[in-house]
């Protein structure tokens, strides 16, 4: 196999379509199927989205969520997840999960115990803390546990996106240093959105609860991950690159590009007064990239929070 990679002969000036952020849309869809407006009509979707839409379309459907399915989620450890809280948490369902042998190796231990201290029914089929899992939902008190978040933020979101569906109050004491913050931030930064209310401390989350809003006026986000190889691109080409769908108000931690960047060569501009508008993106300029000749001749970062960035950063 030969690849041959040839800079432009001319500087670029390109637009281009981002995919929508997976972190984002799997939230969305665990949000929207709580409040009932579930659609998974999105093109494209990745793996782990396309797990559980087809998971979803279970859960829409009264009969068959509690006839003892068994959905085999693949490989898909967001889908089991954030699937296990909200089938735990959902009254007269009856299934199971399994996936390959990559899933079932997944740890599933911290949220399946902290779901069992608020009365879930989530029994595994072969060993303690994996997948195969059986699940009989009811529904859950509230109350404060202790979670352990220095594994995956996943478990943490998992529990606060079903907190408003739940008898009182939950209180989610963080016994450790999150691996992931900004994914906890960006979920309640979505659920806030909804009409939930979501406190957090440096250590303790509180969410009482309620209805999440059927209308969504927000259009999904784009992957700031993705963005980062067109930011790398645009440090090394001095070239200008619109990257529609990006927004200044956008929820993903990885958004801190905006802040980094400027010390490599590029800026971000949102709203560029020399690009025309056309397609459905009309009246809506995208984010710009351009180089700048300004340049930090050190640079230190700590990217404990946001591990997605060190490819594309460190080249």
């Amino acid at each position: 196999m030969d690849y041959r990679i040839y800079p432009p002969e001319e500087l670029p000036e390109v637009t281009l379509e981002l995919p929508q952020s997976k972190s984002y849309m799997a939230r969305k869809l665990i949000i929207d199927a709580i409040a009932g407006c579930a659609t998974c009509d999105i093109e494209n979707p990745c793996a782990d989205i396309a797990a559980l839409c087809r998971a979803l379309e279970v859960y829409g459907n009264t009969s068959e969520r509690s006839a003892g399915t068994t959905l085999d989620l693949g490989g898909s450890g967001t889908a089991l997840r954030l699937l296990t809280a909200l089938f735990a948490a959902t009254e007269g369902t009856d299934v199971t999960f399994t996936g390959n042998d990559s899933l079932r190796r997944r740890p599933m231990a911290i949220l399946i115990d902290a779901l069992r201290q608020l009365g879930a029914v989530v029994d595994c089929l072969d060993e303690d803390g994996y997948a195969p899992l059986r699940i009989r939902g009811r529904r859950l008190a509230g109350g404060s546990i202790p979670v352990d978040p220095t594994v995956s933020s996943q478990y943490v979101t998992a529990l606060m996106l079903v907190a408003p569906m739940l008898e009182s109050t939950l209180r989610l004491r963080l016994e450790g240093e999150a691996v992931s913050m900004p994914y906890i931030k960006m979920t309640a930064g979505m659920m806030r959105r909804r009409g939930i209310t979501v406190d957090i401390d440096r250590y303790d989350l509180e969410i009482a609860p309620g209805t999440y809003s059927a209308a969504d006026n927000n259009p999904p986000e784009r992957d700031w991950s993705a963005a980062s190889y067109w930011y790398e691109t645009a440090a090394l080409t001095a070239g200008w690159i619109y990257l529609p769908g990006l927004h200044a108000d956008d929820l993903q931690g990885d958004r801190c590009l905006v802040d980094i960047m400027p010390r490599l060569g590029v800026l971000s501009d949102f709203e560029p007064d020399d690009y025309e508008c056309e397609g459905d993106d009309a009246g809506t300029p995208p984010l710009q990239l351009s180089a700048t000749p300004d340049l930090w001749g050190r640079l230190e970062l700590d990217l404990c929070q946001n591990p997605d960035l060190v490819p594309a950063l460190a080249v």
